[in-house]
């Protein structure tokens, strides 16, 4: 560590599910709370950077520095929705149709549960924990229900600005009240090295590697009517003809799929992993445990759909056909549409009619921007000079 940028670490355990019994609750905020106060005590800190503001661990990272004087960075860990109420009701949406799908039940009752459960969490770990804790209630941006809140809180954010990688996401995020900045994504400056750091030895091969979630099938599935059997075969056939209209596209590319991590105990997309293998769609299964960036990196072509992995492929410094297919008419299918390296496709008649050789490599207009450090250090100046002399 000594030799790099890195020079000192404190481990925050792995993430947990919000809805713990309350004595595991209190004491997960007990430590997010002593956490953030001992890097205050052990460092002089100049800045705090975090990829949100909505989890309670990083509110209380938050709320010390704001205590402390102290620059409050937020970067985004992938593409900034272009609609951000459109964005949350996806998620609302997705989330219904999990627990939906998990017990078997109505839809309505399912959104009661959610609602049920989601309310009593959220005033339980923003509003009761952090008074007793702090004397404060925590208001993030989002609300109980997923919903924007800045009527709701009066709260902007936690933050003094968020990091943002393009003119367009500045439009948005400051439409949507948050002051925002325009940097080079790290993944542009220094991808490629960490990447060669994290995965030795991995090189790129003619392969097309296929990322299907089971998101848009949980939306997609209680949109269908019919039996299991029949929407699992009508969503399996649509991705089926997509990727042989990309197979003829890339002759001589072996064809790989891999699934979400999320997916690996859900017998209902495992079935239709199943229609995929019968009809021939693909070389080999990839296991959903290994990492998708590891498969990314050796592919010359990435399929997905909405998933964050299609903007990490399309930012790195690499000569990659990315592709993002919104073909089940759902919710949020459209979320990579707007972002410039990624060939956004509708309709399956778009699909076959699309020049693939069209995909833009020209990343001059990422260079023109100051890198995170730079920018940092030029508009917070002041607070590091603080910290350094």
């Amino acid at each position: 560590m000594s030799a790099g940028v890195l020079h000192d670490f404190l481990q925050y355990p792995a993430y947990q599910n919000s809805f713990l019994g309350i004595g595991k609750a209190y004491s997960r905020h007990r430590y997010f709370k002593r956490l953030a106060e001992e890097v205050f005590t052990r460092y002089s800190v100049a800045a705090v950077v975090q990829h949100t503001d909505l989890e309670p661990s990083n509110i209380y990272l938050f709320r010390k520095a704001a205590s402390e004087n102290c620059l409050r960075v937020m970067y985004h860990s992938s593409a900034v929705a272009k609609d951000y109420y459109e964005d949350n009701m996806w998620l609302y949406n997705w989330a219904i149709a999990v627990l939906q799908k998990e017990l078997g039940t109505w839809r309505h009752l399912a959104v009661v549960l959610f609602n049920t459960r989601r309310i009593s969490s959220y005033y339980f770990n923003y509003w009761l924990m952090p008074l007793l804790l702090t004397g404060w209630l925590f208001r993030p941006r989002i609300g109980p229900l997923l919903q924007l809140a800045p009527v709701f809180n009066g709260n902007p954010g936690y933050f003094d600005s968020a990091i943002i990688y393009s003119i367009r996401e500045k439009s948005i995020t400051e439409a949507n009240g948050v002051l925002s900045d325009v940097v080079q994504n790290p993944l542009f400056t220094c991808g490629n090295d960490a990447n060669n750091y994290l995965f030795p030895g991995v090189t790129e091969k003619a392969q097309i590697i296929v990322l299907p979630t089971s998101a848009e099938f949980d939306q997609f599935f209680p949109s269908v009517n019919g039996t299991e059997q029949e929407y699992i075969k009508l969503y399996a056939s649509i991705w089926a003809e997509a990727i042989s209209v990309i197979q003829k596209q890339f002759p001589g590319h072996a064809t790989f799929i891999k699934c979400h991590p999320m997916g690996m105990d859900d017998a209902i997309f495992d079935e239709v992993i199943i229609q995929l293998d019968g009809l021939g769609c693909y070389a080999s299964k990839i296991n959903n445990s290994e990492s998708a960036e590891k498969c990314i990196l050796e592919s010359t072509v990435i399929v997905g759909t909405m998933s964050s992995t299609l903007w990490w492929a399309s930012e790195l410094q690499l000569q990659n056909t990315v592709i993002s297919l919104d073909l089940w008419n759902i919710t949020g299918g459209d979320k990579c549409s707007e972002v410039g390296d990624i060939l956004y496709v509708k309709t399956m008649a778009g699909l076959r009619a699309m020049d693939f050789s069209k995909r833009p490599t020209d990343d001059s207009h990422k260079a023109a921007f100051p890198t995170l450090t730079a920018h940092i250090k030029q508009k917070y100046a002041e607070q590091f000079i603080k910290h350094v002399l």
